[in-house]
């Protein structure tokens, strides 16, 4: 038992670690992206043509972002699936693109001499952004419920919400008696507080 629990912290550590750093870049990327759409939407910097807005030196966050984001959802995903509980790889798709269409939606609205006008191309994006980020939420709900309210396991739940298979309850799969749902879901609301002000924080300091 002793074993397994220094395992199970271990695990906890190592997702709460992740999450933080995921919910880190999303709100540097969600920032960083408004930036840039501040000024105009298209930055550049060097080569032998007039730039018209010279890119800001925190631009590289972008990329980085993406990039490191990417990295902590995979993490996420194997040490959570060492103690059988859920990942944030599933609603992480939904907040990424919802996140950057109310960008794309909020920026599509410009006023121009006194009229507003409307950026075709930003609305069409923020639109996408939404249904693409909005429609897996009905499975996400689903799997929400079996996952909690019917005591599967978080894969389990994925299974029976997509393919029908036979719900497995905790007992079955060895855990103790759900307590680990419980532990998840405060080690992830904690990690977005802290990753996002930390995100928020950063990005006010690269401004500067």
């Amino acid at each position: 038992m002793e074993d397994y629990k220094s395992k199970l912290y271990k695990y906890l550590f190592f997702i709460f670690v992740t999450a933080i750093l995921f919910f880190f870049c999303l709100a540097s990327l969600y920032l960083g992206m408004r930036g840039i759409m501040d000024l105009g939407g298209f930055v550049a910097y060097g080569g032998p043509y007039v730039i018209q807005h010279e890119a800001p030196g925190w631009v590289w966050i972008m990329p980085v972002s993406i990039i490191a984001g990417m990295a902590s959802v995979f993490l996420n995903q194997v040490f959570s699936k060492r103690i059988g509980g859920w990942s944030i790889i599933l609603p992480v798709w939904s907040l990424l693109f919802i996140s950057l269409g109310e960008n794309f939606l909020e920026y599509s609205f410009l006023t121009v001499n006194g009229q507003t006008v409307i950026a075709w191309g930003w609305l069409i994006c923020g639109v996408l952004f939404v249904l693409m980020g909005g429609i897996p939420i009905i499975f996400i709900n689903k799997i929400w419920k079996n996952y909690l309210l019917k005591k599967q396991s978080y894969s389990t739940a994925i299974q029976y919400t997509m393919m029908g298979r036979k719900i497995i309850s905790d007992e079955d799969i060895g855990w103790q008696k759900g307590k680990i749902k419980k532990v998840l879901l405060s080690v992830y609301i904690i990690s977005a507080l802290i990753g996002v002000y930390l995100g928020i924080e950063y990005f006010i300091y690269l401004s500067l």
